[in-house]
């Protein structure tokens, strides 16, 4: 029999994040991709965009899914699954952000340049936000 796990409140807060990152990129993939499916001509960036959103679509969906059962639930199983949906939730996000980034160099290269850059100082950041984030809300209480 698999483990449950009660979801403690940081971990809640967690998933909140996680559901606000999963919609927000599913509505943009649905939004561009409608756009570029208009195109008469499609070209190299276009259909890598096309691609990566088709990509990121499902499986965002399929990890908004997981976390809404998870919230609704209250708790989680142990095992290799959970791994894995972490994978694709990464995976997903990669997905978006490369068919964000084509949409871009299909308008102009530079544009698509500085959107990658912008991403993935803001990805950097976010990243050390939250790794020191957990010391400075405890030190608040």
């Amino acid at each position: 029999m698999r483990k449950r796990v009660i979801l403690a409140e940081k971990e809640v807060a967690k998933e909140r994040r996680g559901i606000f990152i999963c919609t927000g990129l599913i509505v943009l993939s649905v939004i561009v991709l409608h756009a570029l499916l208009t195109l008469a001509k499609v070209d190299l960036p276009a259909f890598v965009a096309i691609l990566a959103f088709a990509f990121a679509i499902p499986v965002l969906c399929g990890c908004l899914l997981i976390i809404q059962i998870e919230l609704s639930n209250g708790y989680y199983f142990v095992s290799k699954w959970v791994d894995v949906s972490a994978y694709c939730f990464f995976l997903g996000i990669c997905g978006a952000l490369i068919g964000a980034v084509a949409t871009f160099w299909h308008v102009s290269w530079i544009a698509g340049v500085v959107f990658m850059v912008a991403a993935l100082l803001m990805f950097i950041i976010v990243l050390f936000y939250f790794d020191e984030g957990g010391d400075r809300s405890e030190a608040r209480r």
